[in-house]
């Protein structure tokens, strides 16, 4: 889990994500804490540990600043 303050989405229509995983999941990311309101979610592949691949989440915008924290789930 991580949080990133602040941050605007304005204009924003994707965030991408630098990833690696030993199992397929879903990143999300939400606004303002784990279980904030739900902003976007992706797909992650299983790509084995240190290889690491680009993963767009479409995002909506609040309209405001606010926190963003990402967590795999």
């Amino acid at each position: 889990w991580a949080s990133y303050d602040p941050v605007s989405l304005y204009g924003v229509q994707a965030l991408n994500l630098r990833v690696a995983a030993a199992a397929e999941g879903t990143i999300e990311l939400r606004r303002d804490a784990a279980d904030g309101e739900l902003l976007g979610t992706a797909e992650i592949p299983q790509t084995g540990l240190g290889t690491f691949t680009d993963v767009a989440v479409e995002v909506t915008d609040p309209m405001e600043p606010m926190a963003i924290s990402p967590a795999r789930r």
